[in-house]
């Protein structure tokens, strides 16, 4: 579990939870116990002694609840992330779906497909050439062949035919 100062807050809640616990269940022992034992305490006393009991159930049952927002509020951004991932994942296919379809309108190779799939990751030559095991020169020399096929000038010019009409 990757800790987050979300997670460490959680911890922290925890722990004073178990400790009001703690501190409730000791002063309700000596409060019977006092009680049964009725020796010379004061009226004031028990009253401390009950008003600390109180306290301490409060306290127990407030932060109780925060830990409860806390869960509730997890799962929701669990929710939230589990939706956006999915629309991701259909957008990523419908924009793919896109893709291929242009490829094939330009009659594109699949080595020219993979070449500008790279460009659109934002890839520079370099590692476009790296990935595809050639040289640098090479991949500039397809890039240029590929932009000359589709008549298009530059790799904005490329990405910008695709985005343009979302803008």
């Amino acid at each position: 579990m990757k800790i987050t100062a979300h997670n460490q807050n959680k911890i922290k809640l925890t722990i004073v939870l178990l400790l009001l616990i703690y501190i409730f269940i000791s002063i309700g022992y000596d409060l019977v116990k006092d009680l049964y034992q009725f020796k010379n305490y004061t009226i004031t006393y028990l009253i401390y002694e009950l008003i600390s009991l109180l306290v301490s159930g409060f306290s127990f049952f407030f932060i109780f609840n925060i830990l409860e927002e806390y869960r509730k509020n997890i799962d929701n951004l669990n929710l939230n992330i589990t939706s956006e991932q999915n629309i991701s994942k259909k957008l990523k296919g419908d924009f793919l779906k896109v893709l291929e379809k242009q490829f094939d309108e330009w009659h594109l190779t699949k080595s020219e497909k993979e070449i500008i799939v790279l460009i659109f990751k934002g890839l520079p030559y370099k590692k476009i050439a790296d990935i595809r095991n050639t040289k640098d020169i090479t991949i500039r020399q397809q890039v240029s062949t590929i932009y000359k096929k589709i008549d298009i000038k530059s790799r904005n010019e490329l990405i910008a035919f695709f985005f343009e009409d979302l803008l």
